[in-house]
């Protein structure tokens, strides 16, 4: 939270495009690191991988960003605008999250991930595991944004607060953080919780190698 807390702060702040654009170049290369580092490490990834990774995940949120204001600001007097603008950072980073662990997480589905027996003794590698792996993450990641991208800026829309702000536009910026620091810090938790980083994979669901032992685990990664 401490650093992608002003990141998100930053992205629902922004009105004007360029900020826009530059906020969610900022996020995710930030989320591509995030990927990176809280991947299974049983499966290595290769610099191609990453480089395409990061490469479809900005390219993906800065078009989507890109169109949604324009469209935004198209059809809309300024100042409703403005407020529906705080609201372009959830679909545009649930999307380009969600290709950027894809991508970025890709050579674990492609070689498997190790998967254990009740014992913590690691049986073997499995690309169904892997797939299960990822798509928690997925989900969690998608989890996560609705409260970090719909809490603040719904709280701020509302009339009474929305009127204290126009009076007092430099409390926007602080009552934002503090939002987004109670969305994000109950979200997070939340999210995790809710796909834990220890999975399990029931053994019908395993490769035919690795059957015969029960249910095995895997590390999700974050």
């Amino acid at each position: 939270m401490p650093f992608n807390g002003p990141i998100c702060v930053g992205l629902v702040l922004a009105t004007r495009t360029p900020s826009i654009l530059f906020g969610q170049w900022v996020n995710q290369s930030h989320g591509a690191l995030v990927n990176y580092y809280n991947r299974n490490a049983s499966s290595q990834s290769s610099d191609a991988v990453l480089l395409a990774s990061y490469g479809a995940a900005v390219s993906s949120a800065m078009s989507i960003a890109w169109g949604l204001s324009y469209l935004v600001k198209k059809n809309f007097a300024p100042e409703r605008a403005a407020s529906l603008l705080r609201f372009v950072a959830l679909p545009t980073s649930i999307v380009a999250s969600s290709i950027n662990c894809l991508i970025m997480r890709r050579p674990e589905m492609d070689a498997g991930i190790a998967v254990c027996d009740s014992e913590g003794t690691e049986i073997g590698k499995s690309k169904n595991a892997a797939k299960a792996a990822i798509q928690s993450t997925v989900f969690s990641r998608m989890l996560l944004q609705l409260p970090v991208f719909v809490f603040p800026p719904l709280m701020t829309s509302l009339p009474p607060v929305a009127r204290y702000l126009r009076k007092n536009p430099r409390m926007s910026t602080p009552i934002m953080t503090g939002l987004m620091c109670v969305s994000f810090g109950l979200g997070l938790p939340a999210s995790i919780a809710a796909f834990p980083v220890k999975g399990t994979i029931p053994e019908s669901e395993l490769e035919p190698e690795l059957r015969g032992r029960g249910s095995l685990t895997y590390n999700k990664g974050l």
